[in-house]
């Protein structure tokens, strides 16, 4: 039987890790992965439907510019920045945000870590910019390692399970961990 509070902590069942052990994903987790697809697409049919509304907005902007301006030069420039420019950028940006909404799901395959567990604690840079200038975020994190992989985690954790067990950890290639079980007490 597995620690309740891993199971909490992780969002797993016993179900889930039985089928985790045989290299599946339960249908709990299968539908959890469906329904994350879906909440992807509609992001990636919003943004990319965003962006494509913003090009056609700098092509009214050019036509408009036709009409409201007198001077050949500014007709010609407004035009080849609003009208050429601009929604070949954003129609771009945005039929490259659209194409993965309409791809297939994702193929999830999930993978075992085995070994004794460790924590510690590392320091990460957010490199961030606003209005040209460029910030630096430090900020420290906890991180499991297991088996020569590791996992960023909260501090709670480290209460939870004990540095030196062995444990069996079932993830994702994003480093989603789906369940644990511990194997051995160390010492």
């Amino acid at each position: 039987m597995t620690d309740q509070a891993l199971m909490s902590y992780f969002k797993f069942t016993e179900a889930d890790l039985q089928a985790n052990r045989m290299g599946q994903m339960s249908e709990e987790q299968k539908q959890s992965l469906r329904q994350e697809d879906r909440a992807d697409r509609k992001w990636e049919f919003f943004g990319g439907g965003c962006m494509i509304v913003i090009g056609l907005i700098g092509l009214a902007a050019a036509i408009t510019a036709v009409f409201i301006f007198t001077d050949a030069g500014a007709r010609i420039g407004l035009g080849l920045m609003f009208g050429l420019i601009w929604p070949l950028i954003w129609g771009v940006l945005g039929v490259r945000t659209l194409i993965p909404a309409f791809g297939r799901s994702r193929q999830i395959q999930l993978q075992k870590v085995q070994g004794p567990v460790s924590f510690s604690k590392v320091e990460r840079t957010s490199i961030t910019d606003s209005g040209g200038a460029v910030h630096h975020h430090q900020h420290i994190i906890e991180v499991m390692q297991v088996g020569g992989k590791s996992f960023d985690v909260s501090e709670e954790l480290t209460h939870i399970m004990k540095q030196g067990d062995t444990y069996a950890v079932y993830y994702t290639e994003g480093a989603d961990i789906y369940s644990l079980e511990l194997i051995s007490k160390a010492g």
